[in-house]
């Protein structure tokens, strides 16, 4: 049986379509303990957004388009989809927002490739394709730049995951804030092989960090390699395990809320923006302090940034379950 794909993207064997709304395709992937994420796609197979859901779609929801749509799961989709739209509205030919621009709903959205995107929904040609010559010299002469120590980062530039920077800024390492979009394989390929160690840091899904630069073509470099590698993605864990790291000695989360609504969908708790930023700034804090031991002792680095995370600040019995919650999600693969 063939896998489902939107454009180029293969889904995952658990995660399948249940509807569309316009160019919009929203899969759903079903979970073990009964919940439910859905994951927004534009018709290229770019990541837009995803949220979860506690009753999964009844059958006849899936049934065609226009039941999905009148389905409770159907209206949070759209809803999200216009608020996308809404902001690209205001960026402009180049990707950037306006001087003083400010969309406060969408600090969790985040795209694979702003530029494109941007041109695509202002009705514009897309980028002039480089030629293999031009993008071979541009990424033999960025790949240069990359490797000034022995460490990696990729970090996609994102506001909605800055309060991951304090986890490597000032140690000197190299550090790629850009997507995977038209970047060839082999440029991330070598830079895992000039460096000793890997941090994969943002969001992402089962399928690898978002932002196309970490995925299971690099994660089967890292393990031929016998490369160190720490990861803090949401199903960092579960990507892992899938790809046969098991045992390996990866330090990473799993599911990992960081967003209000993260917290309300993961664990039922009502908490405030401001805890929750404060709350991953901790965490950030937390993983700092132990970084330099993980790369040779996963096991102890897990146990001492578990036990610090663990003594978070946290007041109401909402925050100590979101507390209690990413404490466990920390572990060694």
């Amino acid at each position: 049986m063939l896998r489902e794909k939107i454009g180029d993207i293969v889904l995952e064997d658990n995660e399948h379509i249940i509807g569309h709304y316009g160019d919009y395709t929203i899969t759903e992937i079903k979970e073990a303990d009964g919940w439910a994420t859905y994951v927004i796609y534009d018709n290229w197979g770019n990541y837009i957004d995803e949220f979860w859901g506690d009753e999964p779609l009844k059958p006849e929801e899936k049934e065609n388009d226009e039941a999905f749509q009148a389905s409770a799961i159907g209206k949070d989709a759209i809803k999200r989809i216009t608020e996308f739209e809404d902001e690209m509205e205001y960026v402009d030919v180049d990707g950037h927002h306006p001087a003083g621009f400010s969309h406060d709903d969408w600090d969790d959205s985040y795209l694979t490739d702003p530029h494109f995107m941007s041109m695509a929904w202002k009705g514009l040609p897309a980028p002039k394709q480089k030629s293999s010559e031009e993008r071979e010299k541009e990424e033999a002469e960025l790949l240069e730049s990359l490797c000034k120590s022995d460490t990696i980062v990729f970090h996609l530039e994102d506001k909605s995951t800055k309060m991951l920077e304090p986890i490597y800024e000032g140690r000197g390492w190299d550090v790629y804030r850009g997507s995977g979009w038209g970047m060839s394989h082999d440029f991330f390929i070598k830079l895992i092989e000039r460096h000793d160690k890997i941090l994969c840091l943002g969001h992402g899904t089962p399928s690898g960090l978002i932002g196309g630069c970490f995925g299971p073509i690099e994660a089967e470099a890292v393990k031929a390699q016998k490369k160190k590698i720490f990861a803090l993605w949401c199903y960092a864990a579960t990507f892992f395990k899938k790809n046969g790291f098991e045992g390996y000695g990866v330090f990473c989360s799993d599911n990992c809320p960081s967003e209000v609504w993260e917290c309300k969908a993961a664990c039922h708790a009502d908490v405030s923006a401001e805890w929750i930023l404060n709350n991953m700034y901790y965490l950030s804090d937390c993983i700092k302090d132990v970084i330099d031991i993980c790369w040779d002792n996963p096991e102890e680095a897990c146990k001492r940034a578990k036990e610090k995370y663990a003594k978070a600040e946290a007041t109401t019995e909402d925050e100590k379950k979101v507390v209690e919650f990413n404490t466990n999600t920390l572990q060694v693969v």
